[in-house]
């Protein structure tokens, strides 16, 4: 292919077993990171390395794929990975979604997915990963630091494929629409759209950033991760027997599940499935939730993450209880707080330009953008000992999904993101200590140290909020000169309760009603 860089593949995995394990600076002969010196936010320079020093061509900026492989057009993707604790064990997680080419508003219109410039560069990638092996973000410079851990050639699958086409042509015909329907002068006004009301129906690819800043397709951050976690963890997602294509597919899985199960207890569908469970032990809709739902959708494994059509396609399991007392469901965690990440100022784009940071660049935009809880809802007969459910008590209703881009759910966390952002720029972040009914400092009994907590967001007064968490009261982490316990992201129980009213059950609205009037009568 005409100004490719031409390589045989056995070549080529050659040079990448030679560099695996190896630093960015050990592996620099060209001197590529010495450009960090003067430019310390230079973006794409670990790229810049794999290209320059390991593969030994110059830089390459074309819309096209980058080498050509034994005659098969390849795009290579430096891509960052980070370790994560998982349970009782650290995975690799992708640290971004993967950028592949620039969204061309003014040619894409004239392109199908098959001819157009995104499909060639994605048909065949050649993923070249590095661990990101700092805690924060760091300089430019420091990626020397940094360790290439592998690479994968890799192909999307025929479902895959279908996928990523039909995201395509959502953003196709959304930029076409608009060109045919406005002047070039008001399609600019219209444009911002894409990345808002188009990168909600998507599902594998989104757009960043928002125009008028040139916007690029991408992989999802989720997408990435199940790549690099099949890559390098042996993990082996499990796939369900059936094929889902999209949210519509789960949606019309869900409406036959309830036709099926409904008003079943937890116990029994656990049984029918030959899961062996004691109906009489207190065990909680919690702790056998994700099985459930795992085992309708005909899995065998016992998290919901597990499989590998509920990772990529961003589904949270998550247990609902109705009762006499009203719907109860408790605050849910999303993720931990990179606060580095939080407070940073500026971002540049991969055409070099820096720009200041919006609240749709942050890692919390990003997750829930991504993600949505998958509901599974019981109904609770009657009230059990010291308010726990057991697996007896609990009759399947149905599902509800919601998705965590909801504009509530994205205005509330906006506003924590600034807060939080203001707070601590501003110098105001501090440590309020605990007090006992005497006004006295508590301290915590297995440490000894006083108890406390900074003033960032809290449920009382936020939708999405910080709570600490941490192995004990010595598990800290220093934020603008203040020792505190490393902080999660969670958003408040009482609103998923008020949003799962408003949302009827998937393929069945009719059970809404029929579920209150059963809760009214207890």
């Amino acid at each position: 292919m005409k100004g490719s860089h031409f390589f045989k593949r056995d070549e080529l995995e050659a040079i990448l077993f030679a560099v695996t394990d190896k630093t960015f600076g050990e592996v620099d002969k060209n001197h590529v990171l010495d450009k960090t010196k003067i430019n310390p936010k230079i973006t794409g320079i670990v790229g810049d390395v794999i290209e320059q020093s390991v593969l030994g061509y110059p830089a390459d900026r074309a819309q096209r794929p980058d080498l050509d492989v034994d005659g098969v057009a390849t795009e290579l993707k430096t891509t960052g990975m980070r370790r994560k604790s998982d349970g009782m064990k650290c995975v690799y997680e992708a640290k971004e979604p993967a950028s592949i080419t620039a969204v061309s508003i003014n040619t894409i219109a004239r392109e199908t997915f098959l001819s157009s410039t995104f499909w060639h560069k994605a048909e065949h990638m050649l993923f070249v990963f590095y661990q990101y092996e700092a805690p924060k973000t760091v300089p430019a410079a420091e990626y020397a630091n940094f360790h290439i851990r592998g690479f994968r050639f890799h192909e999307f699958s025929e479902d895959d494929r279908a996928i990523i086409q039909r995201d395509w042509q959502l953003i196709h015909d959304f930029i076409a629409d608009i060109q045919a329907r406005y002047s070039e002068e008001d399609a600019k006004k219209e444009y911002p759209n894409l990345s808002t009301i188009i990168n909600r129906q998507t599902t594998y690819l989104d757009t960043a950033p928002k125009y008028p800043h040139p916007p690029r397709f991408r992989l999802r951050k989720r997408v990435v991760t199940v790549i690099i976690q099949q890559s390098f963890e042996g993990e082996v997602f499990e796939k369900l027997p059936d094929r889902y294509l999209g949210a519509s597919d789960v949606e019309k899985k869900c409406t036959e599940l309830i036709g099926r199960f409904r008003d079943f207890s937890m116990a029994d569908i656990l049984v029918h499935f030959g899961v062996k469970v004691d109906p009489a032990a207190k065990a909680t809709a919690k702790q056998y939730a994700e099985q459930v739902i795992v085992r309708m959708f005909g899995g065998t494994a016992k998290k919901i993450s597990q499989i590998e059509m509920f990772r990529k396609l961003g589904y949270i399991g998550k247990a609902v209880t109705v009762s006499a007392r009203g719907t109860r469901t408790e605050d849910t965690k999303l993720f931990s707080v990179d606060f580095d990440e939080l407070t940073e100022e500026w971002v540049e784009d991969e055409d070099g330009t820096l720009r200041k940071k919006f609240f749709e660049d942050s890692e919390l935009y990003q997750y829930l953008h991504d993600n949505k809880l998958l509901c599974v809802i019981f109904q609770e007969d009657h009230p059990s000992y010291n308010g726990k459910i057991t697996l007896g008590d609990n009759r399947f209703l149905g599902f509800k999904i919601i998705d965590l881009s909801d504009d509530k759910i994205m205005n509330e966390a906006r506003r924590t993101w600034e807060e939080t952002r203001a707070l601590i720029k501003s110098g105001q972040l501090e440590f309020i200590p605990c007090l006992n009914k005497y006004s006295c400092q508590r301290v915590s009994p297995k440490t000894g140290l006083p108890m406390g907590a900074p003033n960032l967001p809290k449920a009382k007064d936020h939708l999405i909020f910080f709570r600490g968490t941490g192995r004990d009261a010595r598990d800290k982490v220093i934020i603008n000169g203040l020792s505190m316990l490393r902080q999660d992201y969670w958003i408040k129980g009482t609103f998923l309760v008020e949003k799962l009213k408003s949302i009827p059950y998937i393929g069945h609205e009719r059970f809404d009603n029929s579920c209150e009037s059963r809760s009214k009568q207890k």
